[in-house]
């Protein structure tokens, strides 16, 4: 399977910026989720166990984090010490 990249994109003319770390975890533009704001740019992010995986983001909630949603988990993104990292939030 071939690691996923970020998308490039355009938004009023200008280019999205897309965030890369140096661990090869990224976060594309914010702009990806305009004009709805709806869960529309993606992320590869580093989860509790280790492995990177893909997942839907939209636009930050907090200072510090991000609400995203993979393959049956919900949770945030935020940066950690080398990148960008995934933390699940239990189902209730």
């Amino acid at each position: 399977m071939t690691t996923p990249q970020p998308r490039k994109g355009r938004y009023l003319g200008m280019p999205i910026v897309n965030v890369e770390f140096p661990d090869g975890t990224w976060l594309e533009g914010e702009e990806f989720c305009y004009p709805s704001g709806g869960m529309k740019r993606r992320a590869y992010a580093r989860c509790a166990d280790g492995q990177l995986r893909l997942f839907k983001a939209g636009i930050p909630d907090t200072l510090f984090s991000i609400p995203a949603t993979g393959k049956g988990v919900k949770g945030f993104l935020s940066v950690g010490e080398t990148g960008l990292k995934f933390t699940e939030v239990p189902r209730q």
